[in-house]
């Protein structure tokens, strides 16, 4: 997650390699919302 935030961080990379990683980055932070969620409900 931190190599997938850097790369969106970094100026010099492509825009379009920034916006997958940002994309990527707030996917996972989706799915983990989710995760929490279910486990909170399971419990």
């Amino acid at each position: 997650m931190a190599e997938l935030w850097s790369t969106f961080a970094r100026t010099g990379k492509p825009v379009s390699t920034r916006v997958r990683a940002a994309d990527s980055v707030l996917n996972h932070g989706v799915k983990s919302i989710k995760m929490d969620d279910i486990e909170v409900r399971l419990s």
